[in-house]
């Protein structure tokens, strides 16, 4: 089985350690932390990420602007929005940004984020 690179991006440091301890719990990822959008830009220039988990609600750059940034970089980059609170319009406004799926903060488990960022990479394959 080989590692998956999980580049997590939030503006919270409670949500890094979070998602980080759902990601060591799922075993097969290996995760950096970015504080922000431009401070993952610049992690990005220089290393690879399988995956991006991105805050959607962001002071400076929203998790929509981030992944329009990092598919410009990187047009494979596939970037999973996390969010605590979507707004009624955000789905339509991923799509078109590039998100490959939105996940709410209150539902992730293990199980469900190992399952999100397996079925990301999938289709990122086709």
């Amino acid at each position: 089985m080989s590692i998956t690179s999980v580049l997590i991006i939030d503006d919270s440091p409670t949500d890094l350690l979070i998602l980080s301890a759902l990601l060591d719990l799922c075993g097969g990822y290996e995760v950096a932390q970015a504080p922000n959008g431009s401070a993952a830009l610049k992690m990005l220039a220089d290393r690879r990420a399988d995956v991006c988990l991105v805050d959607f609600d962001m002071p400076g750059m929203t998790g929509l602007e981030f992944t329009i940034e990092a598919r410009s970089l990187r047009p494979e980059q596939c970037c999973i929005l996390v969010t605590g609170a979507p707004p009624a319009d955000l789905a339509t406004a991923a799509e078109q940004a590039g998100v490959h799926t939105i996940v709410s903060k209150a539902s992730l488990s293990p199980q469900l984020l190992d399952a999100t960022i397996q079925a990301a990479i999938g289709a990122r394959l086709q």
